[in-house]
C-alpha cells in the first residue's frame, strides 16, 4: 500500500485540548479526497503496581458517559511536552503518588480513523504517597487498589470499561512480574 499525499491541511477548530482538521489529500492513483479528523498532541497512561503487587486505579466521574468509571491514572500530553514528565505529574494529581521506577511497556492509537493521538503506557513501581497538589474543582477522584485477579474480574463483569485503561492493560499484564 502506498501512502497518500497531504495536499492541503486546514485547522477548522481549536481548544486547549485537540484540534479539529480537514486535510485535502491524493493517493497513489490520482484520486482525490478529503480527511477530517481530531488532532490531540498525545496522551500516557500509568499502570501504578504497589509494592505488594496492587493494581492503582481511579474513579472518576466521567459526563460524556454519565457515570462512574474505573481507569488507570493518566491524561493528555501537551504539544512540546514530555510524556513521561507529564505522566509523572498526573500520578501524583491523579493518585497522590510519586514513583522511583518508570518503565515504558508500549503505545497504542485509540481512535485510529478519527484520530491521530498516540497513547504511551508506563509501568510504575516503588510508590510513595505524596500530597495532592490542588485539584481542579472539578475533578473528585478515589483510589482504589485492586489485585490483578480482582482487576480482571471487574473486567469481566464490565465495571471497567474505558477503552485506553483495557487497551494498557492488555499491553502490561503479561510483563507486569518482568519488569
Amino acid at each position: 500500500m502506498k501512502k497518500w499525499q497531504t495536499l492541503k491541511s486546514e485547522v477548522l477548530h481549536e481548544n486547549p485540548w485537540y484540534s479539529l482538521r480537514k486535510d485535502d489529500f491524493e493517493t497513489d492513483n490520482g484520486k482525490q479526497g478529503h480527511y477530517y479528523y481530531a488532532h490531540i498532541a498525545g496522551a500516557g497512561m500509568i499502570v501504578p503496581v504497589t509494592n505488594e503487587g496492587k493494581l492503582v486505579v481511579v474513579k472518576q466521574y466521567r459526563y460524556l458517559l454519565g457515570e462512574e468509571s474505573l481507569e488507570f491514572p493518566g491524561g493528555g500530553v501537551k504539544e512540546g511536552d514530555d510524556c513521561l514528565e507529564t505522566m509523572q505529574n498526573e500520578l501524583a494529581e491523579e493518585a497522590g503518588l510519586r514513583a522511583r521506577n518508570w518503565v515504558e511497556v508500549g503505545r497504542f492509537m485509540p481512535h485510529l480513523g478519527i484520530c491521530d493521538e498516540t497513547c504511551v503506557v508506563f509501568i510504575a513501581r516503588h510508590l510513595k504517597s505524596v500530597p495532592k497538589p490542588p485539584a481542579d474543582e472539578l475533578d473528585e477522584l478515589v483510589v482504589i487498589e485492586l489485585t490483578p485477579k480482582e482487576f480482571e474480574d471487574k473486567i469481566v463483569k464490565q465495571e471497567i470499561k474505558d477503552g485506553m485503561t483495557l487497551a494498557a492493560w492488555l499491553l502490561v499484564k503479561n510483563k507486569i512480574n518482568n519488569v
